[in-house]
């Protein structure tokens, strides 16, 4: 499909207020793959004389893509995302934390989760948080029991999440560097400032990855030269909030008992955690 088409629906997806800062490379792979596996839709798309936001054959393809932002990103976003310049400048943490729904489930268990993280590994260089979503800003609670300043890097689809990251790092003196990059295409793996964290955090990421392409998440873990990996996944649906089965999960355990790798894992209500150790 020539490039023109494709900007045109690539403006057409990111008219949602929601999405309009994600990174036009990770909306035009989603409708790369999903030209891929629908071959007709691309075909008609093709053939239409002239692009329209009123077609309803433009009207299907950007309701697909916009669904599948949604369970990678989107859907993470509560009602007070919005107030997020507010919140920041009236120093309120909690409600900062509150802008996320990942970060507001674990609101309360943040300290009980980085105790646990920490008296398995205590990182001396720096911390990577990919597809961080807004996880950097419960990082003050691992300055309260470190007690000294780490570096804290991340990176996520939103170029506005993670400008306000920065805008965040710089209010609360935190040493920390946001960016934004579709983070399945892995080039964080090329950044000097990543390379140097000696632990990595991959909160409710992998999904992500599988939903890119099928047993890419064991292609970054490979991948990684950090040794320390904390992983996580979600164990009620987003929406639903419906029991994930474990069995979903199985080919993660099975992965690092085929690499023989260390983990054990903990689990707060709505999460598990598994922390890697590659050997």
């Amino acid at each position: 499909m020539d490039a023109n088409r494709i900007s045109f629906l690539i403006n057409e997806v990111k008219q949602k207020p929601q999405i309009c800062n994600l990174e036009d490379s990770f909306v035009e792979k989603l409708l790369n793959n999903y030209f891929l596996r629908r071959g007709d839709m691309r075909k008609t798309i093709e053939k239409l004389p002239q692009l329209s936001s009123k077609n309803k054959y433009v009207k299907e393809v950007v309701k697909q893509i916009r669904k599948e932002i949604g369970e990678v990103y989107g859907s993470y976003q509560t009602s007070q995302h919005k107030r997020k310049t507010r919140f920041l400048k009236e120093n309120n943490y909690e409600e900062l934390l509150k802008c996320h729904k990942s970060t507001r489930e674990r609101l309360s268990f943040y300290p009980f989760i980085y105790k646990n993280i920490l008296n398995w590994y205590t990182p001396t260089k720096g911390i990577a948080d990919i597809a961080c979503g807004f996880n950097p800003i419960s990082f003050v609670e691992l300055e309260k029991i470190l007690g000294n300043s780490l570096f804290y890097y991340a990176c996520d689809l939103s170029s506005e999440d993670m400008n306000f990251l920065n805008e965040f790092f710089y209010s609360y003196e935190l040493n920390g560097k946001a960016v934004a990059q579709d983070v399945t295409k892995k080039s964080f793996l090329e950044d000097k400032n990543f390379q140097e964290c000696d632990l990595v955090l991959l909160l409710k990421a992998l999904d992500s990855f599988e939903t890119d392409k099928k047993n890419s998440s064991k292609d970054l873990l490979l991948e990684l030269p950090q040794k320390k990996i904390v992983i996580s996944f979600p164990t009620k649906s987003l929406v639903a909030q419906k029991e994930v089965s474990s069995s979903k999960r199985t080919w993660l355990f099975k992965f690092l008992d085929e690499q023989q790798w260390d983990y054990y894992s903990f689990e707060i209500e709505n999460e598990m955690f598994i922390l890697v150790t590659k050997n």
